[in-house]
């Protein structure tokens, strides 16, 4: 097979895990291309959002770039390669990175004149990167083509060019461990993830297993675990600020990543809309709630620089219904303020897993990563309000048990090859030996991946013991010893940029 590779923004560290696949397929015969740009667009993402030169990023990219690995057939992107694109063609390609760049909320943002100015500030990128990614596939003759992301302008070009060639593709993400795969879908896609949340949300965790998603667990809680970007991660002790009997916190998300993605949108037009009915079911009144505005709001991040888009949103309605706002500037710790609430109203943000984990009563007004785990009540539509009647009968330790198997789930079921890439910071894995491409070209042909990890306990006794004992606040339990003994090797650049890397640790992550 003629295997394709787009990693379009390679100062990311995910272009270690594509060179990995690569060396996966090539030692299993098959040819491989890669596809780069080379300063090819007027404009993109990764400039937009930094609002820097293209001197500056363009070369950021080209030394994270594959042409610094030990690679062959490199294609780079041509700017006069370029055909002009039906309109719907050039939406699908330039508008979820025309939502994250001004960070929208309503859909009134999503037609404002600045998001529609960037998105024709984007033309140019849609038509070039589009017509280069038909000529690559064509040329080459590609029989399944690896993208990253796939939601952004670039790597969302080679993703439609993929679809009109009729050709198989697969997006991948950083994880830790291991890379999120998904097959003929985008990095947002739901398809496997809650395929998997589904088939093993009943079934015991093995001592092991747990003791993982007890680790996990209490990192995430203590805001140390791993990720691509980390917000307050020194808070302050926080105290329910309003002398109320009844304590209702609402926790938003941002809506740009996900706005217009038909697995991630409930049928409420605004998230409000289903927070009104859903106080109202319960029997509390606005004044009752707090909000706790997104700690991302308050950073400085993309073309609006600030998230008040999102934020004046909800400041507008907690003074309209007498509700109180903490401001997202607000260093306050969320935790304990879900520790003092008897509900805990989320979107689909990770404060839904932490309130889940923390026992409280958790309701999700949109589908999310663990909407399929029954860590939450989903409340997607008005039809969904008799599900609160559950609550009458919750019971903080199966949430807990839940959350546990979801976080096992989202770890080490989900992404794929987890025994294999080992993180040893957000830009750099180690890679451990005795992967195969079998689980690639099986998810290929049954459209979606399995399980990584397919074991599960024999019964809930060990489960059961360490999720009482992080209930009751040990955790000296969860604290793994390092794995070892594995045969591993390095993913590398070529000799004279092997400082890169090193130079890159340097760097806070995320889009800054």
């Amino acid at each position: 097979m003629n295997i394709g590779y787009a990693m379009l923004y390679p100062y990311r560290g995910s272009v270690h895990n594509m060179i990995y696949i690569s060396k996966l397929f090539e030692a299993e015969g098959h040819e491989n291309f890669f596809l780069k740009c080379n300063a090819s667009v007027p404009h993109c993402y990764n400039r937009l959002i930094k609002g820097t030169s293209k001197l500056l990023e363009c070369s950021k990219c080209y030394l994270g770039g594959v042409d610094t690995f030990p690679v062959k057939n490199i294609s780079s992107i041509d700017p006069k390669v370029r055909k002009e694109i039906d309109s719907d063609l050039f939406y699908e390609i330039v508008s979820s990175t025309s939502f994250s760049l001004h960070r929208i909320e309503t859909d009134e943002d999503c037609l404002s004149s600045e998001v529609l100015y960037t998105q024709q500030k984007l033309k140019p990128l849609a038509e070039i990167v589009y017509e280069n990614a038909c000529k690559w596939i064509d040329e080459n003759k590609l029989d399944l083509v690896f993208i990253f992301n796939g939601r952004l302008d670039m790597p969302r070009a080679v993703l439609k060019a993929c679809e009109s060639k009729g050709v198989d593709f697969v997006t991948f993400e950083a994880s830790y461990p291991g890379v999120a795969l998904e097959v003929n879908d985008d990095c947002r896609s739901l398809k496997t993830l809650h395929s998997i949340a589904r088939k093993y949300k009943d079934l015991p965790l093995a001592e092991h297993q747990a003791a993982y998603a007890g680790d996990i667990a209490v990192k995430m809680l203590n805001k140390k675990n791993l990720v691509w970007r980390l917000y307050n991660e020194n808070p302050e002790v926080a105290k329910w600020p309003i002398n109320r009997n009844l304590k209702v916190l609402i926790v938003p998300s941002s809506n740009h990543e996900f706005k217009g993605v038909d697995a991630w949108t409930p049928e409420w037009k605004h998230p409000l809309d289903g927070v009104e009915k859903v106080i109202e079911r319960l029997g509390a009144s606005f004044e009752d709630c707090v909000i706790r505005a997104h700690p991302n709001w308050n950073e400085s991040i993309g073309v609006s620089k600030d998230g008040y888009k999102s934020e004046r949103v909800y400041e507008s309605w907690a003074k309209e219904k007498g509700a109180y706002i903490i401001p997202s500037s607000s260093i306050y710790n969320t935790n304990d303020l879900m520790r003092e609430a008897d509900y805990i109203i989320v979107q689909y943000g990770t404060a839904g897993i932490e309130g889940a984990l923390l026992g409280k009563k958790v309701i999700g007004l949109s589908p999310s990563w663990y909407s399929e785990s029954d860590i939450s009540i989903q409340i997607h539509s008005e039809r969904d309000l008799d599900k609160l009647n559950g609550l009458d009968d919750f019971d903080s330790e199966l949430v807990v048990r839940n959350a546990f198997r979801f976080l096992y789930v989202f770890h080490k079921r989900f992404p794929q090859y987890a025994s294999n890439i080992q993180p040893l910071n957000i830009y750099e894995n180690e890679y451990r030996v005795g992967a195969s491409i079998e689980k690639i070209l099986r998810a290929v042909s049954e459209n979606k991946f399995d399980a990584d990890d397919q074991s599960f306990g024999e019964s809930t006794c060990h489960e059961s013991t360490l999720v009482q004992r992080f209930m009751e606040g040990d955790v000296a339990c969860f604290n793994l010893a390092d794995e070892a003994g594995h045969e591993s090797f390095k993913i590398e650049r070529k000799f004279h940029y092997r400082w890169i890397d090193g130079f890159r640790r340097l760097f806070k992550g995320g889009d800054r």
